[in-house]
């Protein structure tokens, strides 16, 4: 999988800095060779590659030093629009999870995988990209978009990491949002 010019900038992560956090394999060359973009639909961004607190891949704790030791699992990548943590769970496969940072961060599950998250956010910017080819540069923020356009967003998002609309988990509740944005349209 390679990025396409539709992020922008992606930040790829030196070598050394990425050791130090033991993650599988996957995730260490997926960081170190792809890299993450600086952001991405829906609101997200991600961090630098460097060691400087609230902007660079660091331990949660390493960006609230009052969180206890089991808080050091997570290894931060990004953030919502929300000032969520976009996480890498080392204690659970790699797995990418958002925590809410107003309930002391409590995990939502976003992705199996970190080339499981390359591929959701691939997906929601080409959902993105085709409604704006449809219904022109104000189509999605307007929800000019189909419930067809929706559905096949979810089948696409369900095929690429089924746990990824999963209940809870953070694509799911953003299939909800354009659902509600929608409905409040018509």
């Amino acid at each position: 999988m390679k990025w396409n010019n539709k992020f922008g900038k992606i930040i790829v992560f030196d070598k050394e800095r990425i050791s130090r956090f033991n993650l599988n394999n996957q995730t260490n060359e997926f960081l170190i060779s792809l890299g993450l973009p600086e952001e991405a639909a829906p609101f997200l961004t991600f961090v630098k590659d460097n060691d400087i607190q609230y902007e660079g891949i660091l331990r949660l704790t390493d960006y609230f030093e009052f969180l206890e030791p089991e808080f050091e699992r997570y290894i931060v990548i990004g953030s919502n629009g929300s000032g969520d943590e976009i996480v890498i769970d080392n204690l659970d496969h790699c797995k990418i999870k958002l925590l809410d940072h107003e309930d002391y961060f409590s995990e939502q599950f976003m992705n199996s995988s970190i080339d499981k998250l390359a591929n959701a956010l691939i997906i929601y910017q080409e959902f993105i990209d085709d409604v704006l080819s449809l219904y022109g540069n104000d189509g999605f923020l307007d929800g000019k978009y189909s419930f067809e356009q929706i559905d096949q967003l979810k089948s696409k998002l369900i095929e690429s990491d089924k746990g990824s609309i999963s209940e809870g988990s953070v694509w799911l509740e953003e299939i909800e949002i354009l659902i509600a944005n929608k409905n409040e349209i018509r």
